[in-house]
This record gives structure tokens, C-alpha cells and sequence, in this order.
């Protein structure tokens, strides 16, 4: 069974050429969508090592500035690793509310003090 019997040299080249062109559209503007995805993603990530700044948790408060020491040297000769970010989320999400907790335990115990 041939599935090329009716196919001629035109539907051929009509086909390179538009797989040509899709590929070396791609190809030649993966450089403009990693600066667009960079820009949008460090706003979140400054967001971020703000909030780490401000945990409770000085663990993290030393990771935020390790963070913001990476960006300011482009991440050159200072071991940061962007996990971190990710850890920071589940912290805030899960870690976070026995922080607040005993954060309150601890204003409270004062308070009675």
C-alpha cells in the first residue's frame, strides 16, 4: 500500500516550506519568549524575596537575602538555588499557619505574664 501514489512535487514543496518556515519561526524567536517569561517571572520572584525577608523564620530570612545578593551578581560566585522559591510557597502555605500559631501562643503567654 503506497499512501504516496496521488501526491506530486508541488504538495511536497508546498509542505517543506511550510515546515521550514514554522521551524525557523520557532527557532529564531525562542530568545524573545525566554526575556518575555524572564520579565514576568521576576516581579514574582522580587515579590517573593520581599516576603522571605519578612518571615518570622530567620532561615528564611537569610535565604531571601542570599536570593537578592544571586540577582544583584547574575547569580555568579553565590550557590542560590530558585527551589527555594517553591519551598518558601509551601512554607507560607502549610508551615506558615503553626508559625502564626505559636506566634499568638507566644503574644498570649506575655499577655498573661
Amino acid at each position: 500500500m503506497n499512501a504516496f501514489k496521488d501526491a506530486n512535487l508541488a504538495s511536497y514543496l508546498i509542505a517543506t516550506a511550510v515546515a521550514c518556515f514554522i521551524t525557523f519561526s520557532i527557532v529564531f524567536n525562542l530568545r524573545n519568549g525566554e526575556r518575555i517569561i524572564f520579565h514576568s517571572l521576576r516581579a514574582k520572584t522580587a515579590r517573593l524575596q520581599e516576603q522571605m525577608l519578612k518571615d518570622s523564620d530567620a532561615a528564611w530570612k537569610v535565604r531571601g537575602m542570599q536570593l537578592q545578593e544571586a540577582d544583584r551578581n547574575k547569580r555568579v560566585g553565590v550557590p542560590a538555588s530558585t527551589w527555594w522559591y517553591l519551598g518558601f510557597l509551601f512554607h507560607r502555605a502549610f508551615g506558615g499557619v503553626s508559625n502564626k500559631r505559636a506566634a499568638k501562643d507566644k503574644q498570649r503567654s506575655g499577655q498573661v505574664v
